[in-house]
């Protein structure tokens, strides 16, 4: 129970459903959230450890300030991240993760065509979880998912442009996996995230999500 309100809050507040500086009442939270506050407790505890939620006295909780240089951060880290796991995909990929590639791919442009948000969010998932376990190095993994869950998962879906800019960018990283072109992998990688980031902070400039923090 206390691992589904973690990932609900942590998706509602990187969306900014609850704003940066704005108190969070775990009494309210639990009844939008349809559980008891002690989830809710546990999950603003672990939400502060992740630098999401500041603690103040009284056991009071706010939603910790992001600024559009922590977000440009937090990509900038995870592009890095994704070229140097992709290009490593490149000496170890295989026949059978390259035919899962391409059914991936397929399945992805019938999601698009099909509007189902959803099973776009799950076929990007499983894609790039499929090219960074094929590259060997675990502890690189370790570290991609932490900069993960500071990334809504369904904010791309929810991008108008998302599809159009993925689409023929993980055509250029299965190109380059099954080529061998370590250095093509690495930046069509690099350069599919740094897009990502883009939207991100566009989105966020769209809706003043930068403002300053609510005081009292």
């Amino acid at each position: 129970m206390a691992d589904q309100v973690v990932a609900s809050l942590r998706e509602m507040i990187l969306l900014g459903e609850i704003a940066p500086g704005e108190q969070v009442r775990h009494e309210q939270l639990a009844e939008e959230l349809g559980v008891s506050t002690m989830p809710v407790r546990e999950a603003l505890l672990r939400l502060s450890h992740e630098g999401l939620i500041e603690t103040r006295r009284g056991r009071s909780y706010r939603v910790a300030t992001t600024t559009r240089e922590d977000i440009a951060d937090i990509y900038w880290l995870q592009s890095n991240l994704a070229g140097e796991l992709t290009a490593r995909a490149c000496r170890r990929v295989g026949a059978p993760e390259l035919e899962r590639l391409d059914q991936l791919q397929v399945e992805w442009r019938t999601a698009v065509a099909d509007g189902d948000v959803n099973r776009l969010e799950t076929i990007n998932f499983e894609f790039h979880r499929l090219i960074n376990m094929a590259a060997g190095a675990p502890k690189l993994v370790d570290m991609m998912r932490t900069t993960l869950r500071m990334i809504p998962r369904s904010f791309y879906s929810r991008h108008p442009e998302w599809t159009d800019l993925a689409t023929p960018r993980h055509d250029a990283i299965v190109a380059a996996l099954r080529a061998g072109d370590e250095t093509a992998a690495r930046r069509e990688a690099e350069e599919h995230v740094r897009e990502a980031g883009e939207l991100m902070i566009q989105y966020f400039d769209e809706r003043g999500y930068w403002r300053a923090p609510a005081q009292g």
